[in-house]
């Protein structure tokens, strides 16, 4: 499958848009939203899908669960109904595409000396998770208080997992995957910084990947590793690979970026 699309806050200005390519001006025809559920909130316990325009276009969705809670139905009985009315009400058409805690990793571990970044939280202690640290207070609690159950990461993918069945056993319109930021060019050092945090065999495998701050960075290379790690998590098959978010903060190598990322 391949779409094209944009964050759900400018989505209809991308639908009225025009790219002058020299000859003529062509609409960009989006055909895909990127949303952050309950953005800011963390974790939450309530998932809603947005409204959608008439054009109803394919969801690339966040949610943000409490992470133990989740694969305990029987102890958090109303979270679990929450989370089958979310899955049931998922928009029709193409099948929307559902991650839980995107970026979990926080790119933060040195797999040089096994140290991961540790300047997060009030008291600046923490380990860095999640985009900008924002998950770390919740993410070391976890690694606190489950151990046993691999902490953080260990509880996220088995959530994952936890999702995946309960939408197949619904027939739900979503595919369950995993979001993770990816800006290491060896599949060595990526794989010891995200691979903990996705599961193995899930509907899909998506990056948020951007230039280097020298602007030197190559989006094949990147996102040509990030496949590799991804495809270890396969036991059979190929992973379906997808891009949400990516940029570059140069705007004369944005043609480039963004024609190589595609």
């Amino acid at each position: 499958m391949a779409f094209a699309g944009s964050n759900h806050h400018f989505f209809t200005d991308l639908t009225q848009a025009k790219v002058d390519i020299g000859a003529s001006a062509v609409s960009l025809n989006p055909t895909g939203e990127r949303i952050y559920d309950n953005d800011g909130t963390y974790p939450n316990a309530v998932f809603s899908w947005p409204s959608l325009p008439a054009s109803n276009p394919r969801v690339c969705i966040s949610i943000r669960p409490p992470l133990w809670e989740l694969i305990n139905p029987l102890q958090y009985p109303a979270l679990a109904s929450e989370l089958k009315h979310f899955l049931t009400a998922a928009p029709a058409g193409a099948p929307s595409l559902i991650a839980l805690w995107h970026e979990a990793s926080g790119d933060n571990w040195s797999c040089s000396n096994k140290t991961p970044k540790a300047d997060c939280g009030p008291n600046k202690n923490l380990v860095c998770r999640g985009p900008g640290g924002i998950y770390s207070a919740y993410f070391a609690s976890l690694d606190s208080q489950f151990p046993s159950q691999g902490g953080a990461a260990g509880l996220l993918t088995q959530a994952q997992v936890f999702v995946q069945k309960k939408a197949r056993k619904l027939n739900a319109n979503v595919l369950v995957g995993a979001i993770e930021v990816v800006s290491k060019a060896t599949s060595s050092d990526l794989a010891c910084t995200i691979s903990p945090w996705m599961a193995d065999d899930l509907d899909f495998y998506a990056c948020d990947v951007y230039d280097s701050s020298t602007g030197t960075a190559v989006p094949a290379d990147l996102l040509g590793v990030f496949q590799t790690v991804a495809q270890d998590h396969m036991k059979t098959g190929s992973p379906v690979i997808g891009i949400t978010e990516t940029n570059s903060r140069f705007p004369g190598r944005r043609p480039f970026w963004f024609a190589s990322a595609w």
